[in-house]
């Protein structure tokens, strides 16, 4: 809360970026609470490889991403 007051009193919080906040925060908490039931009901072998999947995704996706944002000299 006491963050809230700070970046509002600073003008960096304004109602528009509250609610979208706000609603980016509330569907990463359903989310979380619908994957929830599918990862209880995974083997953890397969949640394994799931995982193994999500973070060469995530770092090939890094990394082409630095790849092609980096200015050529």
């Amino acid at each position: 809360m006491s963050k809230s007051v700070t970046f509002q009193r600073f003008g960096a919080l304004t109602p528009d970026i509250a609610i979208k906040g706000l609603i980016a925060g509330s569907s990463l908490m359903s989310g979380a609470f619908i994957a929830k039931r599918f990862v209880l009901k995974l083997n953890a072998n397969v949640f394994r490889l799931v995982m193994d999947g999500i973070m060469i995704a995530a770092g090939l996706t890094m990394l082409a991403n630095a790849f092609w944002s980096t200015p050529i000299i």
